[in-house]
């Protein structure tokens, strides 16, 4: 739970933001608390699930809860574990294996709250500025202005990736991929 992050905030200098705290879909308990956690003023961060990694919330419900809650949605990003280890628990909370987030998630978690009826242009912001912001690069990641790094995602009526620029190279063009990372194959 949050209560030692909540508490640090309390009782000392430590400011907030230095906290993001995520994975809040694990339990509704702690789902309810981020959202305490945000009304102090932090920024919360929601894991999208995975074919193997289901949390007992969806995002979809975290959201709505967030911003039900006041939250608003310049305070919550959305993140993967991608090309990370994810372990399989059993009912009793056993590890029982281990999978690989895939790369893919966090588009299709992002493109599924769109589809729930989410706006496009606030559900873009927590994978898109809202986490510029958050890890201090806001003023050349994170939005489309003068000045600010060449990266653009262009997606086509249906929200599928049809494009991908990063800092002027185009990595993804007519949806076939020009460049893979070194996990990719």
């Amino acid at each position: 739970m949050l209560d030692p992050v909540m508490r640090i905030v309390k009782e000392t200098e430590i400011p907030i933001g230095q906290f993001l705290p995520t994975h809040l879909t694990r339990t509704q308990s702690l789902l309810e608390q981020s959202i305490q956690f945000a009304g102090m003023g932090g920024n919360i961060d929601f894991t999208v699930r995975g074919q193997e990694l289901h949390f007992p919330i969806t995002t979809g419900k975290a959201l709505h809860m967030a911003l039900d809650g006041g939250v608003s949605i310049d305070q919550i990003t959305l993140s993967s574990d991608s090309n990370g280890s994810m372990p399989i628990f059993d009912e009793k909370g056993k590890i029982i294996k281990l999978a690989v987030g895939d790369i893919q998630n966090l588009y299709l978690e992002w493109k599924g709250l769109v589809e729930e009826g989410f706006l496009l242009e606030d559900v873009l912001k927590m994978v898109t500025s809202n986490p510029a912001k958050r890890v201090g690069i806001g003023g050349s990641k994170g939005s489309i202005e003068v000045g600010k790094d060449a990266d653009q995602l262009i997606l086509d009526k249906d929200l599928k990736i049809e494009s991908v620029m990063a800092k002027g190279l185009m990595m993804v063009h007519q949806g076939k991929v020009l460049v893979k990372g070194t996990f990719e194959v």
